[in-house]
């Protein structure tokens, strides 16, 4: 019976607001303007990328600029965006590309998964990876399986200097820094791996009857794809237990209830979930020992991490108008 109540915050933030692609780092991706570099059938072109010292990163999603010929007679010409891509380490000794694929598939639309037709970003999407600072990784295009050729943008005079490399069949060729390819990281959430999960306690409960203070104990980090618990303590045996949450807490301290106990969690968002009947979260009868356990599932989506999710329990007390209350705790979603 506990089981069918149990509908996670998480949950219910990822269907209220869905996570969006955003660029996480690239080169040369501020200005949609490009000119036309061809990749002929049979030619592999790699492109260096070093993530920043300062800037590890998560993606799922990359992308290369592309560039419709000049048209003849007034006529633009368009031509497919097609082809394969992967992403490769770099050989420690030569920097070139080493042969280990970390990632690869079909190039295709950013958004349908199809194949694209004319000019803009094209791409693929794979299982969400980090990339720690400083990491080497190429990112290789060719035309194949089709016959060619294909179009890439480059920048002219773009803010950033790429390093690239050709393979025309006879192996890699001398690194190069002549071409400002455009090229560009994607996901949902860009927070680097190390971006952990936390519980952060926030102020204090109000006193039962009994002359206790309840509380609230989170067992287990929130991380993606986590089985979590917060526990309800020092509360009176045989009453009900009710969880509460809210998308981060009050910026500006408690809201001071009626019966003077404090609301620590954010009141817009608080009210939201109350009129979309999701607040109380759960409810669980409080044992003999005083305590309640309240079991919570963490999604894997990486679109939450770093989201900070609010949870303040109260029991039923007829001693003290109605209720007392626990601290907060704020869950901060992590690897």
């Amino acid at each position: 019976m506990i089981r069918a109540l149990i509908v996670t915050a998480l949950t219910l933030l990822a269907v209220v607001a869905p996570a969006q692609q955003q660029v996480c780092h690239g080169y040369n991706y501020t200005s949609n303007s490009a000119s036309l570099f061809q990749v002929l059938a049979g030619v592999e072109q790699g492109i260096l990328y070093v993530v920043p010292g300062t800037a590890p990163f998560l993606a799922n999603q990359v992308q290369l600029f592309f560039a419709n010929p000049p048209g003849t007679g007034g006529v633009i010409s368009i031509t497919p965006a097609q082809g394969t891509m992967r992403l490769e380490t770099a050989d420690p000794v030569t920097g070139l590309p080493s042969g280990t694929v970390l990632a690869s598939g079909p190039v295709a639309s950013g958004n349908t998964g199809i194949i694209a037709i004319g000019a803009g970003w094209r791409g693929f999407s794979f299982p969400s990876m980090a990339f720690a600072s400083n990491q080497l990784i190429w990112v290789i295009f060719t035309v194949a399986p089709y016959p060619g050729p294909g179009n890439l943008g480059v920048q002219n005079g773009g803010p950033d200097t790429v390093t690239s490399s050709r393979n025309t069949g006879n192996g890699w060729g001398a690194l190069s820094v002549a071409d400002r390819f455009k090229l560009r990281f994607r996901s949902p959430n860009c927070n680097p791996a190390g971006s952990g999960p936390q519980w952060i306690t926030i102020g204090g409960g109000c006193v039962a009857s009994t002359g206790f203070t309840p509380t609230l104990t989170p067992n287990g980090l929130p991380a993606l794809g986590a089985s979590v618990s917060l526990t309800v303590g020092n509360a009176i045996p045989g009453q009900m237990a009710h969880l509460f949450f809210s998308i981060g807490v009050s910026p500006g301290g408690a809201t001071v209830l009626p019966n003077g106990c404090p609301l620590w969690l954010d009141w817009a968002s608080f009210l939201s979930f109350v009129q979309l009947g999701s607040n109380p979260l759960l409810q669980l009868p409080v044992n003999a020992t005083g305590s309640a356990s309240f079991p919570l599932g963490v999604p894997v989506n990486v679109g939450i991490i770093g989201v900070p999710i609010g949870f303040q329990a109260a029991v039923d007390d007829p001693g003290v108008q109605g209720f007392s209350a626990t601290e907060a705790e704020l869950a901060i979603v992590g690897w």
